[in-house]
C-alpha cells in the first residue's frame, strides 16, 4: 500500500483550506505527478478519503496550522518540500519500525546523539517508548551548534517526554577540525562519541547511538568512520528506514520534527581549507538568522573568503526576489563582514561544498 502527503495549497493561501481532486482511471501516472510537483508543497495534518464506485477519486482534508510545519509568513510557504519526500510504502515502513522497536529493545539500554533533526528526534522517541529511563537522549552544546537549534531540540524533548542531558563539547579546540580538511567532521564526531561513551559508562549504559540513516550510504561521511572505531550504532540503518519513511513514521506519531528541513551543522557552511573559528560560525549563524527572521525555512549562507553565498529552497528562491528581500538581507549579511554577497540560482543543496572537495582530490 502506498501512502502520499496531500497536495497542499499554492504560495501565498493561508491555511486551514481544503482541498479536493479527481483522479480518474483515464489519467496518466506522469498528469498525476505533475499535479503534485506543480504545487509548492506544505505539511499539513492530512486525511485521505477514498470514494465508493467507479475510478479512483481521492479527497485530501487539511488543517494545516504553523505548529505542525505549514508556514505562511510574509507569503512564503516555509517547507519547501517535494513530492518525492513524502511518497513511501506504507507496509514496509510500518514493518521497518517493528524492527527498529525489536533491536532497541533488546539493547536494554541507549544513549542517543540527539540534535532535534527529523532522524535523530524519531529514533529518541522510540528508544524511549521502548526503554523508558533506560533510554537518554544526549545534545552536543558547541558553537557549531545554532541557537535555534538548540532552542527547538529542546522544546521538541519537552513535548515528547523524553529528557534531553547536554555534553559541552570541544571539537572547536582540536586543530584537525580548525584546518577544515575533507575530514573534518570525524574530528566533530569523534569528539561527541568520546563523550557519548563516558556518559553512557557513568550511567552504566552499554550501547550509544546515532541517527544515521539509509540515505546516507555512499555519500562523503567522515563521520560515519569515527562511529565505527567508537562502536556507535546506527538503529535506523540496520531498520532499513530512509528518510521519507521516517518523516512518514514521525507524522503518524505526532512528531513535529516530520516536517522539518535537514539542518547540517556550521561549519558545513564553510570552504574546505578555511580555517574554522567561533567568530566565523558565529557570523554565519547571524547571517542565516537574518534570511530566516524573514519566514524561509531552507537557508545556508555559505563562506568563501570575501563571499558569502546564499542557498534558498527551490520553493523559496522566486519569493526572495519578489519580495525585494535578496536587497535588504544583502545589504545586512555585507555588513557582518563579507564583500561580496551571492544568491545561489540553483538553490539550497546539501553538502553541495564537497564538490569543491572532489574537485581538489582529483586535482
Amino acid at each position: 500500500m502506498w501512502a502520499a502527503f496531500p497536495t497542499p495549497a499554492p504560495a501565498g493561501e493561508c491555511a486551514p483550506y481544503t482541498f479536493r481532486k479527481k483522479c480518474t482511471a483515464d489519467d496518466t501516472k506522469r498528469e498525476k505527478s505533475q499535479h503534485f510537483l506543480q504545487t509548492a508543497v506544505i505539511a499539513p495534518r492530512w486525511e485521505h478519503r477514498k470514494s465508493k464506485g467507479s475510478g479512483h477519486q481521492s479527497e485530501w482534508t487539511n488543517d494545516a496550522s504553523p505548529a505542525h510545519g505549514c508556514g505562511n509568513l510574509n507569503g512564503i510557504v516555509t517547507t519547501p518540500l517535494t513530492l518525492a519526500d513524502w511518497r513511501v510504502n506504507e507496509a514496509t515502513a510500518i514493518e521497518r519500525e517493528q524492527l527498529l522497536r525489536h533491536e532497541i529493545r533488546t539493547l536494554g539500554g541507549l544513549v542517543t546523539g540527539y540534535s532535534g533533526g527529523v532522524d535523530s528526534t524519531y529514533l529518541c522517541v522510540i528508544a524511549h517508548q521502548e526503554l523508558g529511563d533506560r533510554a537518554r537522549a544526549a545534545i552536543a552544546v558547541s558553537p557549531s551548534l545554532p541557537h535555534r537549534e538548540w532552542t527547538d531540540a529542546v522544546r521538541m524533548a519537552a513535548q515528547h517526554g523524553f529528557p534531553v542531558d547536554v555534553l559541552d563539547t570541544e571539537e572547536h579546540l582540536r586543530a584537525g577540525y580548525i584546518e577544515n580538511s575533507g575530514n573534518r567532521c570525524y574530528h566533530c564526531k569523534d569528539e561527541l562519541f568520546i563523550h557519548l561513551r563516558r556518559f553512557a559508562e557513568s550511567l552504566s549504559i552499554p550501547y550509544i547511538a546515532f541517527g544515521a540513516i539509509m540515505d546516507d550510504i555512499g555519500d562523503h561521511r567522515p563521520g560515519a568512520v569515527a562511529a565505527r572505531e567508537h562502536g556507535a550504532l546506527a538503529p535506523l540503518q540496520n531498520a532499513g528506514l530512509n528518510k521519507r519513511e521516517i518523516r512518514f513514521l514521525s507524522r503518524k506519531l505526532g512528531i513535529d520534527a516530520w516536517s522539518k528541513p535537514a539542518m547540517a551543522c556550521l561549519a558545513s557552511r564553510v570552504q574546505y581549507g578555511i580555517p574554522v573559528t567561533p567568530e566565523l560560525l558565529s557570523r554565519i549563524e547571524e547571517a542565516e538568522n537574518i534570511i530566516k527572521d524573514l519566514g524561509y525555512a531552507d537557508v545556508r549562507v555559505r563562506h568563501h573568503g570575501a563571499i558569502a553565498r546564499i542557498e534558498l529552497g527551490g520553493n523559496e528562491l522566486p519569493t526572495f526576489f519578489t519580495n525585494g528581500h535578496h536587497a535588504h538581507c544583502g545589504n545586512a549579511i555585507k555588513a557582518l563582514g563579507w564583500d561580496f554577497v551571492t544568491i545561489d540560482v540553483l538553490g539550497y543543496k546539501s553538502g553541495s561544498m564537497n564538490a569543491l572537495l572532489s574537485r581538489d582530490e582529483e586535482a
